[in-house]
């Protein structure tokens, strides 16, 4: 778990932290972007899926976005969630940060809580956070790697993978 958990935290920390004004670099104007995105990799519970849309506009970021712990989506432990965040872009490269608030639903397993029974767990609030560094191909093609964690006091989870996103970007 921690050999998924430090790069996760890496990639949120620069996604977030680092997102400042890069004007020498980029358009400080450079409209509206818009995709939507698919992800396969590890999670702190084994291999999952996160997909979701987004709207970038002028390096503000809105999504909605959901993932889980299983390659099927809104299977085992699952969230969904509304997130707002930040963006870069250094010639073909882009990265951004985001988090907001979501729900978690599904599976709960003892092994992350000590004392708590497994089975299903009560629908709850939940903190997503996410990042994507990606490569923008053409208009309208971009692959790169996608990383999240949901912060919440039940189930807590994270992940990483391979990201696809296709959508039109400037």
């Amino acid at each position: 778990m921690q050999l998924i958990i430090r790069p996760v935290v890496t990639i949120l920390f620069i996604a977030v932290f680092f997102l400042t004004d890069v004007r020498a670099v980029e358009n400080a104007s450079r409209g509206t972007q818009f995709w939507t995105f698919q992800s396969t990799g590890i999670t702190t519970l084994g291999t999952g899926t996160s997909l979701g849309i987004g709207v970038d506009y002028n390096r503000h970021i809105f999504s909605l976005r959901s993932s889980a712990t299983d390659l099927r989506p809104f299977q085992d432990t699952w969230d969904i969630g509304l997130l707002y965040g930040r963006s870069i872009e250094v010639n073909d490269y882009y990265i951004s940060g985001a988090a907001g608030f979501g729900m978690i639903a599904g599976e709960q397993y003892s092994k992350i809580h000590g004392g708590t029974a497994e089975g299903s767990m009560d629908n709850m609030i939940s903190f997503p956070v996410e990042g994507h560094f990606s490569r923008v191909l053409t208009n309208h093609l971009a692959l790169g790697l996608y990383t999240y964690l949901n912060i919440n006091t039940n189930q807590p989870f994270g992940g990483f993978g391979a990201a696809i996103r296709i959508g039109k970007f400037n």
